[in-house]
């Protein structure tokens, strides 16, 4: 068991149980005006992520950073690697304003647009609710020395639907950089073929 020295006598950490294991956190959902704002955002930012290596006009595309062929789309507008000073100019004012933002509204940006947060909350958390109940029966759950087949089968879906969730954000990650279809190809051909981005795909998907 873990011990702090404290004076002249030690404490167990308020972290821990008395055998010593870590204690796990549930964060219970609060509902309320700013948590729709939260929830509504954090879709319509998802919705971006997944859709936008799809969109494509007249042969340009929204985003795409085809580093192979030294072509990036950037709303439809194609750059090159000689435009880097340009390019980088919006990341930049990207950065500034995510500066500008939190010193007037705060941690607008964890609180609202931040990735984790966003599939944290909003992806992951809906899953794991709906597998094992809110924040009090899985706190509950965990307490228990033994696990029912149950929850033992429940516990188990829910980690097989994290890891689909998982792929299907890494897949989309490489869509950006190698295009829908030819990921989509990738999916029915060997991964001996494209070791590199299937890789990189198992590393984000873990």
């Amino acid at each position: 068991m873990t011990l702090i020295p404290h004076k002249n006598k030690t404490v167990r950490a308020p972290s821990l149980l008395e055998s010593g294991k870590r204690k796990g956190i549930f964060a219970l959902r609060i509902t309320g005006p700013f948590a729709k704002q939260r929830r509504l955002i954090a879709w319509v930012l998802m919705a971006i992520f997944f859709v936008a290596p799809w969109v494509e006009f007249e042969g340009r595309y929204f985003l795409r950073f085809d580093i192979a062929n030294d072509t990036f789309w950037v709303f439809f507008k194609v750059w090159h690697q000689t435009d880097a000073f340009y390019f980088l100019t919006v990341p930049l004012l990207l950065v500034l304003t995510l500066f500008m933002a939190t010193t007037v509204k705060g941690r607008i940006w964890c609180g609202y647009a931040c990735p984790q947060t966003v599939f944290l909350d909003w992806l992951i958390r809906p899953i794991e609710e709906f597998f094992e109940g809110n924040a009090y029966k899985r706190a509950a759950s965990a307490q228990k020395k033994r696990h029912s087949y149950q929850q033992k089968f429940r516990k188990l879906a829910k980690h097989i639907v994290f890891f689909l969730c998982g792929a299907l954000v890494a897949n989309t990650f490489l869509m950006y950089f190698y295009g829908p279809q030819t990921i989509i190809s990738w999916m029915f051909r060997s991964p001996a073929e494209h070791f590199g981005p299937f890789l990189l795909m198992l590393s984000i998907s873990a």
